[in-house]
């Protein structure tokens, strides 16, 4: 591969983030921005969800569960004031409003912000700014916050050289290698599971996707359904890897410039709950990551509490909830104690396997006791990046950045090599599929039991060193949690 390829890879890379860079705030300005509203519970004595001042848990979820009809009232009145109610869940609702009438309604101003990483701008209420609801406005709701762009949890494209001949191919290999094939598995494909799946997109024209079951839909707040950065499409092959018969909908995030902020999350996943799915699996996240410490924040910041709200009420419900544990980040809603944070595994040419340095492993300040992660998938290391090989949108950001390093595959072929806890949520969440097909009266609590108690021991290596780096050791670690997740072993037990 010629050096000249390598530079117009790097410049593609350099280019993506300077398209988020070069959007002005007059641009932004000209966009609605998307917001997540929560409401008062339904008892006056109990203080609103953002207002609590720690993080709820199930136990406490109940106590937060609004009014449905004061629910209705508030978001007719909302739409009267100019807010464009998107949809709506059991405890909040996804909406959209023009920049000028937030400021209006909400006496404040907005400013120009960037989280951590390669994340376009947005505009969000400056610290310590003016925030003065009108008053219509705080007798009609909780609060209302700005989503914050999320992050996928797929590693950068890996650097030149960073790659051995021990890769892992679809289906098979991974199959394989999560004893998820052959009489392992008794004949369990996913058959007649609704698998959901929020992300930046689905192009499921890839021959890859041929024959298998899926719908793609478009999140409120997004516009289109096509995936031009390449992550959704690339990391839902996981997925049919290990349950190629799975009731598929792809929740698409992204929109129509190619440019996916991922500000649509929140909305995007009451949407795909409204489809009453059996498993949701998230391969993206937040960095919940204090700006001053470096380490992970105290607290749940307001903007997550609604999304937090929304899925442990959905895991209440019987539905399991499978998120990216982190490459890097204190991942949120990996945390969440009622959901199963997948981590990261490699496995060497030998066949040995460690622990990913790529993927998080830290013990949560947010959720007292709470651990990152439950089990793990496959997932690649620093050392291999260029790990697993998926198929992307022919000429997506994914398929031509990866290529551009290279990694042995073309610009516009629609396959790169590439790795991470997005590609591990999918694995953990097929297996889950696999056990729901085999026994559909199991709970969300049974699967993550099973999950635990079968998940195969791994005893070297370490986690990513942005969460502390933590060691492998025999049993429950920091670092793979209770292990690489194990199909057959999982089924059996059942």
């Amino acid at each position: 591969m010629s050096a000249a390829k390598t530079e117009d890879g790097a410049s593609r890379r350099t280019s993506r983030l300077r398209r988020h860079l070069a959007i002005s705030t007059h641009a932004l300005r000209q966009r609605p921005v998307n917001l997540a509203i929560t409401f008062a519970p339904a008892d006056p004595t109990v203080p609103g969800p953002t207002r609590l001042g720690f993080a709820a848990s199930g136990a406490s979820l109940e106590q937060l569960r609004p009014d449905p009809l004061r629910m209705d009232m508030a978001l007719h009145q909302l739409s009267r004031m100019g807010v464009s109610i998107l949809s709506r869940g059991s405890f909040s609702a996804s909406a959209q409003l023009a920049p000028d009438n937030f400021e209006k309604l909400f006496g404040t101003r907005l400013s120009r912000f960037r989280t951590r990483g390669d994340r376009p701008a947005f505009l969000f209420p400056h610290d310590g700014g003016p925030w003065s609801p009108q008053d219509d406005i705080a007798r009609l709701i909780d609060d209302a916050y700005i989503q914050w762009p999320a992050t996928p949890m797929t590693t950068p494209p890996a650097p030149i050289g960073a790659f051995g001949p021990d890769r892992v191919y679809l289906p098979n290999d991974l199959a394989n290698l999560l004893n998820a094939s052959g009489p392992a598995v008794r004949g369990m494909s996913g058959a007649g599971v609704r698998v959901a799946m929020v992300d930046t997109g689905f192009s499921l024209d890839h021959p890859y996707f041929l024959n298998r079951r899926f719908s793609v839909l478009t999140a409120p707040g997004a516009d289109g359904t096509r995936d031009r950065d390449g992550h959704g499409t690339a990391m839902c092959a996981n997925l049919f890897a290990i349950a190629p018969d799975i009731d598929f909908i792809g929740i698409s995030l992204g929109l129509p410039d190619g440019s996916v902020p991922i500000d649509a999350l929140h909305g995007g996943i009451l949407l795909a709950l409204a489809h009453q799915p059996d498993i949701l699996v998230l391969s993206i996240a937040y960095d919940l990551r204090s700006d001053i410490t470096d380490l992970e924040a105290e607290r749940l910041p307001g903007s997550c509490v609604a999304l937090a709200l929304q899925l442990q009420n959905a895991v209440a419900r019987g539905v399991t909830v499978v998120c990216a544990g982190g490459n890097g980040q204190f991942a949120f809603p990996a945390m969440l104690p009622e959901v199963i944070a997948a981590g990261g595994c490699v496995v060497d040419a030998g066949g040995e396997v460690r622990a990913s340095n790529i993927a998080s492993g830290f013990r949560s300040n947010i959720y007292p006791g709470r651990t990152v992660p439950d089990v793990c998938g496959i997932a690649g290391s620093l050392e291999k990046q260029a790990y697993l090989m998926l198929p992307c949108p022919p000429g997506s950001w994914l398929d031509r950045s990866c290529a551009g390093l290279p990694d042995g595959t073309g610009v516009n072929d629609g396959w790169c090599f590439t790795g991470g806890t997005s590609a591990a949520a999918p694995q953990v969440a097929a297996v889950c599929a696999l056990m729901l097909q085999a026994n559909p009266k199991l709970t969300a609590r049974d699967i993550r039991s099973v999950l635990n108690r079968t998940a195969s021991d791994v005893a070297f290596g370490t986690s990513s060193a942005m969460t502390g780096g933590r060691a492998a050791t025999i049993g429950n670690d920091l670092a793979t949690g209770f292990g690489l997740v194990n199909a057959g072993a999982c089924l059996h037990l059942i």
